[in-house]
């Protein structure tokens, strides 16, 4: 399991840039919506989850029969993952570990990788498609991809599923951090019709293609990682198959309400576009700063940025108390691949001082 993130990191730090959430904080709405739930801890949660699948379905415009929460994004992969039982999959790598985590909980589940390629700019490109055979069960997919940041070009996510959908081979798409994406900016000014949209319509993908499933979560959007709240929508019968694998109450009071304040949020107001602006302008600062630097810069979609430098940044920078990310057990990447997260401006500022004085201290 990663050892170098700031989720398990044992080190002492003051300032962590490993973990990508939201800069602008909790929304005060969730905060109160949490503090009602710690209230209401004496009870047990709806079993159902009835009323939080009314609040997701309605901001994504779906049936409540299509979508179920569960303990944050890494109970969703396991558990679906374990519904399909493959016998066969495709990772695309370099990517989030948690999918082979959940590969390796199936017995004799062979693993072929999809390796993306610094010629490519670590892009996604049809290649994946012609892997994609009727032997292949599952096929896992992030958009935006981690660890570079980029969204899956919508005619490529097309020909991805259409492959698939004939191959009868499942897709587990997690959006994870779609949320807090660049084009879900470009989207709500209508600026670009290619663009990837967070309002894209769920009920029309999710019924074209029957073996797909959808992954999002509140987690980074609301910078909630301690409470697990994500939710995965799919078709009616993938759903009701998908609950039945499901712990009994999986989802706590806490995270009941946290999730409905959010939807809720999300689909009333414009938090979104709030933040994504923020986080455009913040993410063009750090990136520029990075630039003139000398450091190698990867283009990203949404919260954090892939940097590529020849000082060992993560412990130089860990002896100042400030963790990044780095990208050494990412497979296809070396160790001086790093993940920064964006964060306030002044955090930022803060970051590029400690470069700086790093520079001073090797040059």
């Amino acid at each position: 399991m990663d050892a170098i993130h700031g989720g398990s990191c044992s080190i002492q730090y003051d300032m962590d840039f490993s973990v990508n959430l939201n800069p602008l904080g909790t929304p005060k709405e969730v905060l109160l919506a949490i503090r009602e739930g710690i209230d209401k801890s004496g009870q047990y949660p709806d079993y159902d989850q009835k009323k939080l699948r009314e609040a997701i379905a309605h901001m994504e415009h779906i049936r409540s029969s299509q979508v179920v929460a569960g303990n944050g994004a890494s109970e969703l992969i396991m558990a679906i993952t374990r519904l399909i039982n493959p016998k066969e999959a495709i990772l695309v790598e370099p990517g989030f570990y948690g999918y082979r985590h959940a590969l390796c909980s199936i017995d004799g589940c062979k693993i072929h990788e999809y390796v993306m390629r610094e010629c490519d700019n670590y892009c996604l490109t049809e290649g994946l498609v012609d892997i994609i055979t009727d032997k292949t069960d599952v096929i896992f997919l992030t958009n935006p991809d981690n660890p570079m940041g980029r969204n899956i070009d919508r005619k490529l996510l097309k020909l991805i599923l259409d492959k698939a959908y004939m191959c009868n081979c499942h897709v587990i798409l997690d959006e994870s951090f779609l949320m807090l994406s660049m084009a879900s900016e470009v989207d709500i000014n209508q600026k670009d019709e290619n663009a990837v949209n967070i309002n894209l319509d769920i009920d029309s993908l999710i019924n074209q293609y029957s073996n797909l499933y959808i992954i999002r979560a509140f987690t980074k959007m609301m910078a909630i990682p301690g409470i697990r709240i994500g939710y995965v929508m799919s078709t009616d019968r993938n759903i009701d198959r998908l609950k039945r694998v499901l712990p009994e109450w999986n989802i706590s009071q806490v995270a009941d309400y946290a999730g409905r304040a959010s939807a809720d949020l999300l689909a009333n107001t414009e938090y979104v576009k709030k933040t994504i602006h923020y986080v455009n302008q913040e993410k063009g600062y750090l990136s520029c700063e990075l630039s003139k630097r000398g450091i190698k810069v990867y283009s990203s979609d949404t919260v954090y940025i892939t940097v590529r430098c020849d000082l060992d940044l993560y412990t130089l920078l860990l002896k100042k108390k400030i963790l990044i990310r780095s990208c050494s057990n990412f497979r296809g990447l070396g160790n001086d691949f790093f993940r920064i997260a964006v964060k306030d401006h002044e955090s930022n500022e803060r970051l590029i001082e400690a470069i700086d004085e790093i520079r001073a201290c090797n040059t």
